[in-house]
């Protein structure tokens, strides 16, 4: 899952966290945005959980940042499209 932040010019915003949360409410992880504004969160342990990832492919993921003193916050909703390769 991934995330980008961006402010009102189009700017990437660097090193802030973005929470990732599942349709169903349970908090999948944090991760922290890179110099180009993406912040990428690894499934980690969540992989091993069949019904994580049948709720995540059926009703996406939500994203949310929280802001600071200069950049107000942010929501977002994320797709997970699988791919067969």
């Amino acid at each position: 899952m991934s995330a980008t932040l961006l402010d009102g010019d189009g700017h990437p915003i660097a090193n802030q966290p973005i929470s990732f949360t599942l349709a169903n409410g349970r908090q999948f992880g944090t991760a922290v945005t890179d110099s180009t504004g993406v912040a990428n969160l690894d499934s980690g342990s969540n992989i091993l959980d069949p019904l994580t990832w049948v709720n995540a492919v059926g009703y996406g993921y939500q994203v949310h940042y929280a802001g600071n003193k200069k950049f107000m916050p942010a929501n977002a909703h994320g797709k997970i499209e699988p791919a067969i390769g």
